[in-house]
């Protein structure tokens, strides 16, 4: 999910994390460390237009992982 909000002066863009910057894993799995990490080529690009327009983008991400003990939030 992305979101686009205009607060005050600052535009911003909420991204996803998992599915939206950087593959999805598995149903079941987890990415827990940066070697897992996927980023999706095409989330740079869109990224970094925002950027050039005045937005900030900011990731937000929900780790159901946490909340089921799998893992830490260190990991």
């Amino acid at each position: 999910m992305t979101a686009i909000v205009e607060a005050g002066a600052r535009r911003c863009l909420f991204l996803d994390r998992d599915g939206v910057i950087n593959a999805a894993p598995p149903e079941g799995k987890y990415i827990r460390r940066w070697a897992d990490f996927r980023l999706l080529p095409e989330a740079v690009s869109w990224i970094r237009l925002f950027k050039a327009a005045g937005y900030l983008a900011i990731v937000i991400t929900n780790q159901r992982g946490i909340a089921l003990g799998v893992m830490s939030h260190a990991d």
